[in-house]
């Protein structure tokens, strides 16, 4: 928002309130940061705006004659925040921990090590190609982004299987470990319907001295999704070592098979619980951190240190479009009464507007209207503008527009902004 903003007037369209918004931005993001908001005399003296400790200050169009000069003090905050943030990590963790390990998680997080397996993994090859299907179901909303539910069916009267290769770079490290894969299925068919996992370790292009094993049968509910796992004793003198790759993969029983797999996950000697990589765990608790912090309200030291306090003037003011008012009484004709704000008749209480009036008119229509230039505008719009007093004699006084009794155009006028 501009310093400077106006208020045109008259105008038949009522101004809505002026807005005047200041923020602090850090390296580009917006800063955590206290306001306070002042108004501001001609002297230059502060009287502080109780309430108003938000980047925006509105105020209506018609308060700008009164107060035209605001001041905003910005106090940056990133230090209280830090502080806030540190202490809210240890909040966050178990949050994040009891979502994906349930409640007893201290307990089973010691049970875990990394999944390294990347967010984007899934199962994308087939035994039957023909009649197999692999369809992304998309985000999953209950984890971090890049975590997508799968289906995977198809129709066989053996059993089937999808799988993926893995390259050795991924699965170095693995001599005398224990590897443990685990996965997240639902059965959506509704049938019987069991899956087991299968994983073999082996050298590129070569199945001697391979490695494999192949979880128990799992049967699946369409419920709710149910965790399967395998895992594999990797041989401490296994030769293949640095040369090595790895198969991941479900198999299916024999029959109509319609399922949906989340949640795959590695972990070398932990368990069969899912949790994201580490990285993507990492901004999963510092987000949550965020959050907790997002809904306290940070409270400022009493004396703002100069250092961190920003200050920004703001000033408001009428801009006035040459106008007149006229004095429109039906018989008579109109006279103009008021230009740019100011008597157009000169001074005084007893201005003799209309002569020759016939005895017989005792009730006279009268309107008031403004009128810009070239353009004169009704009575209704020109209550949108005015409001006006008609004298006690008059009847059917509505806004710009009354009848008057006699002569008397005792009127008061006033700008309603």
């Amino acid at each position: 928002y501009p310093r400077g903003q106006f208020v045109f007037f008259p105008s038949p369209d009522a101004p809505g309130d002026l807005a005047m918004d200041m923020r602090l931005y850090h390296n580009g993001k917006p800063c955590p940061t206290a306001y306070r908001w002042y108004a501001v005399n001609k002297d230059g003296q502060e009287t502080i705006l109780h309430g108003q400790d938000g980047p925006v200050l509105t105020r209506p169009a018609n308060t700008v004659q009164n107060i035209d000069h605001y001041r905003c003090k910005a106090l940056d905050m990133r230090p209280e925040y830090a502080a806030a943030l540190e202490a809210a990590q240890g909040q966050a963790r178990a949050d994040v921990y009891k979502k994906y390990l349930a409640d007893e998680w201290e307990t089973v997080l010691p049970t875990c090590s990394d999944n390294i397996f990347p967010a984007s993994f899934y199962f994308n090859g087939s035994d039957w190609p023909a009649n197999s299907l692999c369809q992304d179901l998309g985000q999953d909303p209950n984890r971090p982004a890049g975590y997508h539910i799968y289906r995977y069916a198809n129709i066989s009267s053996g059993p089937s299987s999808f799988w993926k290769w893995m390259t050795a770079e991924l699965v170095t490290g693995f001599l005398g470990k224990r590897i443990t894969m685990s996965f997240s299925a639902r059965n959506r068919a509704g049938n019987n319907m069991s899956v087991r996992p299968r994983f073999y370790l082996k050298k590129h292009n070569q199945w001697d001295e391979a490695i494999y094993e192949t979880g128990e049968f799992t049967e699946l509910s369409n419920d709710g999704f149910t965790r399967c796992l395998s895992f594999i004793d990797v041989p401490p003198d296994w030769p293949h070592y640095g040369e090595h790759a790895m198969i991941t993969g479900i198999e299916f029983q024999p029959g109509d098979r319609d399922v949906e797999v989340k949640d795959v996950s590695i972990q070398i000697n932990g368990s069969d619980k899912f949790l994201p990589t580490p990285d993507l765990l990492r901004k999963e608790i510092a987000a949550r951190a965020e959050e907790i912090v997002a809904a306290q309200t940070l409270t400022p030291t009493v004396a703002w240190p100069l250092s961190r306090t920003y200050t920004r003037d703001f000033s408001l003011r009428v801009h006035t479009v040459p106008y007149e008012l006229v004095l429109d009484v039906e018989g008579l004709g109109e006279r103009t009464i008021v230009r740019n704000g100011s008597l157009a008749v000169g001074t005084g209480a007893g201005q003799e507007l209309f002569s020759n009036v016939p005895r017989s008119m005792t009730q006279m229509r009268s309107r008031i209207l403004c009128r810009q230039g070239g353009h004169t505008y009704s009575a209704e719009e020109t209550a949108r503008m005015f409001d006006v007093r008609w004298p006690a004699s008059a009847t059917n006084a509505d806004g710009c527009s009354a009848t008057m009794n006699d002569l008397q155009f005792a009127l008061s006028i006033t700008p309603k902004y």
